[in-house]
C-alpha cells in the first residue's frame, strides 16, 4: 500500500540521494558548499564533513526532536532509529545554519526511473510523495499531503499551516529558505528563533511566519509570483505576520 510521505517546498539547489528506506534531500546552495553531507555506505547515518567546525545537528518534525553535539569538523549522525516520516535537519556551523531534509519510509521498492534534477534556487518547486516535481495543482489538498491524515480526521480537527521565511545572516553572508509548514513544526522553529536571537551567533537571523487559510490556492499564487506573500490584502492568508523576529526586541549574549 502506498503511503503519503510528505510534500517539501524546496527553494535552494537540491539533488537526491536514495537508499532502501531513507532519502536525503541535499542542500546544494553554493553558499554552503563547505559542508559535505551524504548518507554513509550502510545508508543508516548522515555523514558530515566541513572545512570549519560543526557545532551541532538538530533533527525534528511534528512528533520528533533530537539534537546531536558534534563540535568537530566531521560527524556521523545516526538515522536508523528515526520513525517513519519526513524531517528537517539543521546543521549548525560557526557562522551559519545549513538546512536539508530526510525522509524515512518503510518501502523496499526504489523507483529507478526518478531522474536526478537540479532545482533552481528560488523557483518554488514542490515534490510529491514519490519525490517527483509537481507542475500542476495536486488532486489531494496540500493539508492531506503534508499530514497524511484522512479527510475525516481533518474535519474533526482543522489543521493550521504557515508560510515560513527563514533568513540566516552572519554579517559576511546570508541565505534564505521559504516553505509551507504544519503548525507543530512552525512553533518549534519560532521557539528556536527566540533563543537564537538572544545570542551573538544568531542575533541577525530573521524568521517571519504567516498563517495560510487556503494552502492549495496560496501555493499556486506564491509559486507563480514569489512576491505574493507581500500583498497588502488577501483572502488566502493573513497579511499580518503571525510571528516576526524583526519586530521583537533582542539582546545578544555570549
Amino acid at each position: 500500500m502506498s503511503k503519503v510521505i510528505s510534500t517539501f517546498l524546496i527553494l535552494f539547489l537540491a539533488t537526491f540521494c536514495y537508499s532502501q528506506n531513507i532519502t536525503l534531500l541535499k542542500n546544494y546552495n553554493p553558499k554552503v558548499k563547505e559542508l559535505k553531507h551524504n548518507l554513509n555506505l550502510s545508508k543508516d547515518s548522515l555523514s558530515l564533513r566541513c572545512e570549519g567546525k560543526i557545532i551541532k545537528v538538530d533533527i525534528f518534525n511534528d512528533d520528533y526532536d533530537q539534537s546531536y553535539d558534534v563540535k568537530d569538523n566531521q560527524g556521523l549522525i545516526p538515522l536508523r532509529n528515526l520513525p517513519e516520516g519526513k524531517f528537517v535537519v539543521e546543521v549548525h556551523l560557526t557562522n551559519k545554519i545549513v538546512e536539508m531534509h530526510v525522509v524515512k519510509y518503510f518501502d523496499n521498492k526504489t523507483d529507478s526511473s526518478i531522474d536526478k534534477k537540479n532545482i533552481v534556487e528560488g523557483s518554488g518547486m514542490m515534490l510529491d510523495e514519490k519525490l517527483n516535481l509537481i507542475t500542476s495543482p495536486p488532486k489531494n489538498s496540500i493539508e492531506f499531503i503534508l499530514t497524511g491524515a484522512k479527510r475525516s480526521n481533518l474535519n474533526r480537527k482543522k489543521q493550521k499551516f504557515y508560510w515560513v521565511v527563514h533568513e540566516v545572516n552572519t554579517g559576511n553572508n546570508s541565505h534564505k529558505s521559504m516553505k509551507l509548514l504544519a503548525e507543530s513544526v512552525t512553533l518549534k522553529m519560532i521557539s528556536k528563533n527566540k533563543l537564537e536571537t538572544k545570542t551573538n551567533f544568531g542575533k541577525l537571523n530573521k524568521l517571519t511566519v504567516w498563517e495560510v487559510y487556503n494552502t492549495t490556492q496560496f501555493m499556486q499564487k506564491q509559486v507563480a509570483n514569489p512576491e505574493y506573500i507581500n500583498s497588502s490584502a488577501s483572502d488566502l492568508f493573513n497579511v499580518e505576520p503571525y510571528y516576526s523576529s524583526s519586530k521583537s526586541e533582542t539582546s545578544a549574549t555570549i
